[in-house]
């Protein structure tokens, strides 16, 4: 069998029970058993460009899309950009504890989904630019990366880290950590 015919694969997830959901210029599709199912929910998601698919620990699907992030399990709740998101929502990171953190872009900036309070940081927060990816140590620390380097995110602290491990001196004047 064949991924139907879409535009440009830009992620795959592969969940707990072999399915495999691939994220698409042209929206998602799920390939369970060799069967191709396009992921079409009521209401739509978002956008149907698609940056990336997860499953959250109480096992609801995500869907970032170039029009925000959404949920689906069973009914499908969006966060869209402009409204709930300062911009297209481009990668996803659940934590153990339950948090979502949603990276996004125009402006660039970065989202945390806490049960339901979303609280958002932007470059206006001192973010220092876009957020490619989002992840965690072993301690559990959230880790930013961005394109002036990391920041670590540490209760309500964000400390921003060079390319280099050593806080950055970006502009001239050296960067340390803020109150998020």
């Amino acid at each position: 069998d064949q991924l139907p015919s879409l535009n440009t694969v830009i992620d795959v997830y592969i969940d707990p029970h072999g399915d495999r959901w691939f994220s698409t210029s042209e929206g998602a599709v799920r390939l369970r058993d060799e069967e191709w199912t396009p992921v079409t929910p009521d209401p739509p998601l978002p956008h149907r460009t698609v940056h990336q698919i997860i499953r959250d620990r109480d096992g609801a699907l995500w869907f970032a899309t170039m029009g925000g992030a959404a949920r689906h399990d069973p009914r499908l709740v969006v966060f869209e950009a402009g409204d709930h998101l300062p911009g297209s929502a481009d990668n996803l990171f659940g934590t153990a504890t339950g948090d979502l953190w949603i990276a996004h872009n125009g402006p660039a900036g970065v989202s945390r989904l806490r049960g339901d309070t979303l609280t958002t940081w932007t470059q206006e927060d001192g973010l220092p630019g876009h957020v490619h990816k989002v992840e965690t140590d072993r301690a559990g620390r959230i880790w930013l990366l961005t394109d002036y380097g990391a920041v670590r995110h540490e209760g309500d602290r964000l400390a921003l880290l060079g390319t280099d491990g050593y806080p950055s001196k970006k502009g001239g004047r050296s960067e340390g950590s803020w109150r998020a």
